[in-house]
């Protein structure tokens, strides 16, 4: 009887090129996620991947490239997120970004601003917006105490564009909610429509035409000359702010590209697997799922352990010889509150009689039975 190794101090995985879905980090696979990607319109890309935040110009960072990073305040930080790391707020503090041309849209120009949240307030918040104090300029992406309902308006004119749940309390649940705002021009009319889980609102025209002058912009409350008011209490994910209208109808925000497999090969051993243990890195209820092993036999892939199987497999008596032996699907978990993907860093074979005939001789006996 004899084991093989693949991951950390074994044979290195194989069949990454086949896997979308799939990193290879050194031996170890990890189920990639969905993230918004740096387009050219890409003006803001706020990742909030950073593991803390300390109160210093620069530290909550822009993925666009662009520079346009911003500086928590009063004690904001990073917590588990929706996709690694996510901006954490109390409700008394924010993060703001300085201001620039790249943060507003002008007369003609398109724009798309989203975002993952999750909290549960029971009055009115602000999640995210632009502040200027000398045009009262507030673009408000709300959750409010009527159903936790979402609105995108400017403040000091009513204009807006509000979408509200079918169902009452559908994202103030402490769920994680996607959030995407979109405003653009046809015919010399100015429109913006809310999307609230991929949900489209009705698009409104008539809302106002351009963002004039440069504004600051925040997360987690509104910034009125340095105090705070409808501070949210939660978190934010993957905020992308871009110069073009990336929703144009009903659309199904994901997390995960997809699930993905990777593949155990090189095995040097023939014989019979009798055993098959892997270790995934997962925590608690938060953990993505290994939904399925097989193992390479009889020329075909044949699955064993049922649907999710937990490690390890035994009693197993399975025919198998060198080249591909185990493959493993790995699988996003169905939860809306976490933002655990499964990350398998060791699988293990155990193989009896492994010897470099042994296979073939089994195959010739079994063509001598028929």
């Amino acid at each position: 009887m004899a084991t093989q190794r693949w991951g950390d101090s074994g044979l290195p995985w194989s069949g990454n090129s086949t896997l979308a879905a799939c990193a290879l980090s050194g031996n170890t696979v990890v189920l990639d996620y969905n993230r918004p990607a740096v387009i050219a319109a890409t003006k803001g890309l706020w990742r909030m991947n950073e593991a803390s935040w300390a109160g210093t110009a620069g530290e909550v960072l822009d993925a666009s490239g662009l520079g346009h990073h911003g500086q928590a305040y009063g004690g904001a930080t990073t917590a588990e997120g929706w996709m690694n790391q996510a901006g954490s707020f109390s409700g008394s503090n924010y993060a703001l970004v300085p201001a620039h041309e790249d943060l507003r849209f002008a007369a003609g120009e398109a724009a798309t601003f989203e975002v993952w949240f999750r909290g549960n307030p029971t009055t009115t918040k602000l999640l995210c917006g632009w502040y200027n104090v000398l045009n009262s300029w507030d673009l408000r992406l709300l959750t409010t105490s009527a159903g936790g309902s979402l609105r995108w308006r400017r403040s000091d004119t009513g204009d807006g564009v509000t979408l509200t749940p079918t169902v009452s309390g559908t994202y103030n649940d402490n769920n994680w909610h996607h959030l995407a705002v979109v405003t653009w021009v046809d015919g010399g009319t100015r429109y913006a429509q809310a999307f609230a889980d991929g949900v489209a609102g009705t698009a409104l025209s008539g809302v106002e035409g351009s963002q004039t002058t440069n504004c600051a912009f925040g997360f987690g409350g509104r910034w009125d000359d340095g105090s705070l008011t409808l501070g949210f209490a939660g978190l934010l994910d993957e905020a992308h702010w871009c110069k073009s209208r990336l929703y144009t109808g009903a659309f199904s925000p994901v997390r995960f590209q997809a699930s993905g497999t990777v593949v155990c090969a090189n095995n040097t051993l023939a014989g019979t697997l009798t055993g098959v243990s892997w270790g995934a890195t997962e925590s608690g209820d938060n953990e993505g799922d290994i939904s399925k092993v097989e193992v390479w036999t009889d020329g075909a892939w044949t699955q064993v352990g049922g649907d999710s199987p937990t490690s390890p497999l035994a009693g197993l008596v399975l025919p198998v010889a060198a080249g591909n032996l185990l493959r493993f699907t790995l699988a996003p978990k169905a939860d809306a509150k976490q933002s655990e993907t499964p990350v398998l860093t060791w699988a293990e074979a155990t193989v009896q009689g492994a010897t470099a005939g042994y296979y073939s001789n089994l195959l010739a006996n079994r063509q001598g039975r028929y």
